[in-house]
């Protein structure tokens, strides 16, 4: 009776054991249920926002006014983004809104007092009635193709984002209980695919659902011509109209009127824009952004208002008024902690060696204009670290080849222990300190996926020829020596032995593997490249561990005389894992060792992923699908011409290949004329 009441009190805490793994696994996704991951998202969405809107150092007493036309009837009066919230929920149901405006209108300010906005109001509806109030999320839809259907893509995206279960995700989407904001439908790859965007949100199921879409007026008028039918089926079209000069004075004199101000800051400003208000410098601070950027000028430089009246062209005054961005976003970034050293000349130089290397880029004939997290490397000097990764591959190897010697082998080595204790090491040694050495400059992060838009088991068995193919032509060879070469049928079994667990691992791999043209088809996040890198390398480095290690113990067993140990081949096993972890992880290695440079140099931030989110988030660069890009090509230029080109950054491979030809070519030519 004791056993039995010990073993139920064993199940009892076995189960108790296991409850959390089986709800993180299969979490629950009953109505009650999804009630509070609504709520747990909604809280993560609020904390993300708030954090935005001090990026973009967009307080409510610091956002300009602006005026917003719906459906190209003006809205009674000047309206703020703080109050956009209310005119979304006067709409009709089901509050489909389109927002444009030109850039730096204040669009993603816009969107982050809309999402705050829309919050509030779901906290304050009663427990019950909430759970059916959409939790409303922004996303960016630089990471969709618009071929993809939206609700699979913003199942991966709330994912990616927040941290949801893919089981919660979709009930939660399919109960209609997201509200997606999607923002920057101007940073899609081609007016194409924005126009598909449109498409599938204008169809079922989306067609009736309620959403909100952001994009600049030039990309919406770009639409509009690219197709007659390009809108949003249902929606009430906002525009966030440019500031006319009467605001601009208006907003200028308020802060004129600030004890920390001079009374005369923008006395200068204002009269020129009352003399001319078609002007220059009237154009040029039509937006909220750029007048912003005049204001935080002020603080820097107090005569800024007189030296923007000397210049005669808009586009003049913009570029002066670019300086400031730099200085804006890390005013607006608290200076102590993991931004100590995000100062304006820091900021600015990490910026130029960007933009240097972006141009080295389109000598060499690559792009030229984005760069994702795991080309980051070439920052630091593409030879340099590419040979730096090397050699730590070399030495990896190198000391596990040494420990492998000094490791004592089991008594009376037969064939098979000489191959696993010598051969195998000295093979491995080389050809990981040539590959890793030799491998291309243009690498790029790996991904492994089982789920995939559009996947056929078809798909799953083209990926398994080829490993099935390797095994039959073993099984093929190894009859063909039974037959007519001698050899035994017991050798023939260890053969297959070895080379049966290596073709399931690869087969596996080659299943779960994202190829280019899939990659684009998954949702893309710029900040989870190389975790997802790093974690196809460790996957594929443990498959081979794995399967050597069961090769080789199913190879000593059926060789006839076992010595009994099952942790005698795991050494050189995990051995051979670890390379091939290295060699699949080139894209996460290049990227670590670029780190160790960037520490040494100071020629850009130790933590490029942080501050390039940074970056993004203060409004210094853009997101095209998961690669990073200046927003302004003058603000770039900028950027260039005030920061030198940073000593340890060097042109990219092809072009040292490109002036070494034109160097040989000259020589060439001096010994012909000599001759």
């Amino acid at each position: 009776m004791t056993g039995m009441a010990e073993g139920a009190a064993v199940v009892r805490v076995g189960a108790k054991a296991a409850g959390p793994l089986r709800r993180r696994l299969f979490p629950e996704t009953s109505d009650p249920a999804l009630a509070r991951h609504a709520d747990e998202l909604a809280g993560k969405v609020r904390r993300r926002e708030r954090e935005l809107r001090a990026q973009l150092s967009a307080a409510p007493s610091d956002v300009i006014a602006v005026e917003i036309t719906v459906d190209a009837k003006a809205v009674d009066g000047a309206v703020q983004v703080t109050g956009l919230t209310e005119h979304v929920r006067s709409l009709p149901e089901p509050r489909r809104v389109l927002i444009h405006g030109e850039a730096g209108s204040g669009k993603t300010v816009a969107a982050t007092y809309l999402t705050l906005g829309l919050l509030d109001h779901r906290d304050e509806v009663a427990d019950f009635p909430r759970a059916n109030v959409a939790v409303p999320v922004r996303v960016n839809a630089a990471g969709w193709n618009g071929r993809q259907h939206f609700s699979r893509w913003l199942i991966e995206r709330l994912g990616s984002d927040y941290g949801l279960h893919p089981r919660v995700a979709k009930a939660l989407v399919e109960s209609e209980r997201i509200l997606p904001l999607i923002d920057g439908l101007d940073e899609m790859d081609s007016v194409e695919a924005a126009y598909e965007a449109l498409r599938k949100l204008s169809r079922e199921p989306w067609k009736g659902r309620q959403l909100v879409v952001l994009c600049r007026t030039e990309d919406f008028e770009d639409l509009r011509r690219h197709a007659a039918d390009a809108r949003l089926a249902s929606a009430a079209t906002m525009e966030m109209r440019p500031l006319t000069h009467r605001q601009t004075i208006g907003y200028l004199a308020s802060q004129q009127a600030k004890d920390h101000v001079p009374d005369d800051a923008w006395t200068d400003v204002i009269d020129r824009i009352e003399h001319a208000p078609t002007g220059p410098l009237a154009t040029a601070l039509r937006t909220p952004w750029m007048l912003a950027l005049a204001v935080v000028a002020e603080q820097h430089d107090a005569g800024i208002g007189t030296k923007l009246t000397r210049f005669d062209d808009a586009d003049a005054i913009r570029n002066q008024l670019l300086a400031t961005q730099v200085r804006a976003a890390v005013a607006g970034t608290n200076p102590e902690g993991e931004f100590e050293d995000y100062t304006e000349a820091n900021v600015t130089q990490w910026l130029a060696t960007l933009a240097h290397r972006l141009d080295d880029r389109a000598t060499a004939g690559q792009d030229g204009t984005t760069m994702q997290l795991d080309e980051v490397w070439e920052l630091a000097g593409p030879i340099r670290c590419r040979v730096l990764y090397s050699l730590v591959c070399g030495l990896i190897a190198l000391l596990g080849l040494v420990l492998s010697f000094l490791a004592p082998a089991p008594e009376g080595p037969t064939w098979l222990d000489a191959a696993v204790w010598t051969w195998l090491p000295l093979l491995a040694f080389p050809l990981a300190v040539m590959v890793v050495t030799s491998g291309p400059a243009d690498v790029q992060a790996r991904r492994l996926a089982w789920r995939r838009p559009g996947r056929a088991w078809r798909h799953v068995v083209a990926r398994l020829t080829e490993p099935i193919a390797i095994a039959l032509c073993v099984a093929v060879i190894c009859a063909v020596a039974v037959v007519f070469g001698g050899m035994t049928g017991r050798d023939a079994l260890t053969i297959a032995a070895l080379a049966a667990p290596g073709c399931l691992a690869y087969g596996l791999v080659n299943v779960l593997s994202v190829d280019s043209d899939e990659m684009y088809e998954l949702v893309m996040h710029e900040t989870r490249l190389l975790r997802d890198d790093a974690t196809a390398a460790v996957v594929i480095g443990g498959l081979t561990a794995a399967s050597i290690w069961g090769g080789v113990v199913g190879a000593d067993r059926l060789g006839g005389e076992p010595d009994g140990s099952l942790l005698t081949p795991l050494y050189t096993a995990g051995y051979l894992g670890l390379i091939v972890t290295l060699l699949y992880g080139v894209a996460t290695g290049r990227y670590l060792t670029a780190m160790a440079l960037f520490a040494m140099t100071g020629s850009f931030p130790d933590r490029p992923a942080r501050f390039l989110d940074w970056a993004r988030r203060g409004g210094l660069l853009g997101v095209s699908y998961a690669a990073y890009q200046f927003r302004h090509e003058t603000f770039r230029e900028w950027v260039k011409a005030n920061a030198p080109r940073p000593p340890d950054t060097r042109p990219a491979p092809n072009a040292v290949r490109a002036r070494a030809e034109r160097w040989m070519s000259a020589i060439r030519d001096r010994v012909r004329r000599a001759a």
